[in-house]
């Protein structure tokens, strides 16, 4: 099992794909280690490519790690194999796998094990001094976080990120973007740090229960659902670039959205509707209604690079869409989904994985929409299930009732772990190594590590 904590105390997406962004090679290619300078003053960490010529500044450090990191294996034991990354601990020190390995001894095995931390001498015996008194409690501290040396909170909760039943959350390459459906704002986040930049409340916003949240490259795009309304926010400095809520959107209990390059998708619950808005200057293209799409409830949107899937949480079943123009693919309905209140789903590059709040996730070829499986065993521990994302080779699933996040091998379909904790967690995004967890009962955001 691989040594990673959620805080009890509480941080939970629907992942935002198609339309990317340009990034660097970042981590390296072929090697995937990560490069970075972070602050010693500040402890503030920034992502450096040195294939471009990046360095780190004065006052800051170098660092690298891999981005398979470590998983922590406890005590060293004879009959155990141990591949690379594990980490175990022998005779006081602790020791990190460059090889796998069998029987090897640490600290007798230099080409098996390098020394990650060297247990001290004893120090001399004297007269022990008096008791000094209880300091106050340090911060818990993720174990990508002491390797790293950086200080990425685990748990955001002060009052000034204003976080209030906090629902879905969104990643623009730097930040995170947290809607707070009962706070009328969206509490903007740096992910390298979990330091807070902003908090957008204002009137004229137009913020009204803010649930669903997207990105679409250089804006995001907020749906008030009960607003009606959309509010699109310049992701560069929080500043509002416009409101949607002309009767022409048929805007309707907006919840889910999604950006597919050029347009944005709503899923109008309450008028079981999609409206496609130009993400270019917010003009509406067409609003689908038609019977023949069997939207009922509409709530989570995906895209796949050519479709769109909608989640029908109270129709038990999943609409696909022609991105190019809104025309009916199919309608998946048959039992054999098992989909009870279908709600988040999510694109991992060839299959799409909805999130069932009856208790199940039900997995589905993109290419045909034909079925893969049904996850529902106890082991799972899906309860209420909603928001999922994909971190590029597992799915975390938030479950809701559950107080649980629960990692997917997408390979197989094969139980990775449950992370237990917080009050309600719903939404979930992947920032390229860590995921942020809202906790809508417990206002407060949670990071675990991915990949």
């Amino acid at each position: 099992m691989r040594l990673r904590m959620w805080a009890a105390a509480g941080v939970a997406v629907v992942a935002v794909l198609g339309g990317g962004v340009a990034l660097a090679s970042i981590p390296d290619a072929g090697t995937r280690v990560f490069h970075g300078c972070y602050s010693t003053k500040t402890g503030a960490l920034r992502l450096v490519d040195p294939a471009k010529g990046k360095k780190c500044a004065a006052g800051e450090k170098a660092v690298s790690w891999d981005q398979a990191g470590i998983t922590w294996r406890g005590p060293w034991a004879a009959a155990t194999g141990y591949r690379v990354h594990d980490a175990v601990a022998y005779r006081g020190s602790s020791y990190l796998a460059v090889a796998a390995s069998t029987g090897k001894a640490p600290g007798a095995n230099p080409s098996s094990w390098a020394v990650l931390a060297q247990a001290g001498r004893a120090g001399q015996r004297g007269r022990r001094g008096p008791t000094g008194r209880q300091g106050p409690a340090g911060p818990t501290l993720l174990p990508e976080q002491v390797a790293v040396g950086v200080a990425i909170p685990d748990v955001l909760s002060k009052s000034s990120y204003v976080l209030t039943s906090p629902r879905e959350i969104a990643f623009d390459g730097s930040h995170l973007w947290i809607t707070n459906v009962n706070g009328n704002s969206v509490t903007e986040v740096t992910a390298s740090d979990g330091s807070l930049v902003r908090v957008l409340s204002a009137s004229r916003y137009g913020f009204n229960g803010p649930f669903g949240i997207a990105f679409d490259g250089s804006h995001l795009w907020i749906t008030n659902h009960l607003g009606p309304s959309v509010t699109e926010v310049n992701a560069s400095d929080g500043s509002l670039v416009r409101v949607l809520s002309d009767h022409g959107y048929a805007f309707s209990d907006p919840i889910g959205i999604a950006f597919d390059g050029r347009h944005l998708w709503i899923a109008n619950a309450a008028g079981n509707s999609v409206t496609e808005v130009n993400a270019s200057n917010g003009s509406l293209v067409r609003v689908l209604s038609d019977s023949s799409y069997a939207f009922t409830t509409p709530i989570g949107v995906a895209f796949d690079g050519r479709h769109l899937w909608i989640a029908n949480q109270n129709g038990s079943s999943v609409t696909e869409v022609n991105a190019s123009n809104g025309s009916l693919v199919q309608v998946l309905s048959d039992l054999s989904y098992a989909f009870v209140d279908p709600f988040g789903i999510a694109f991992d590059g060839s299959h799409l994985w909805i999130a069932n709040n009856g208790g199940s996730v039900t997995e589905v070829k993109a290419s045909d929409g034909s079925l893969v499986q049904v996850l529902s065993d106890p082991k799972y521990a899906f309860s209420g299930p909603e928001g999922v994302a994909f971190d590029g080779s597992h799915l975390w699933v938030a479950n809701n009732s559950g107080n649980s996040v629960t990692e997917v091998n997408v390979s197989d379909g094969s139980l990775v772990q449950v992370f237990h904790g917080g009050t309600g967690p719903t939404g979930i995004a992947f920032d390229g190594s860590h995921l942020w967890v809202t906790d809508a009962g417990g206002n407060s955001v949670t990071a675990l590590q991915g990949g």
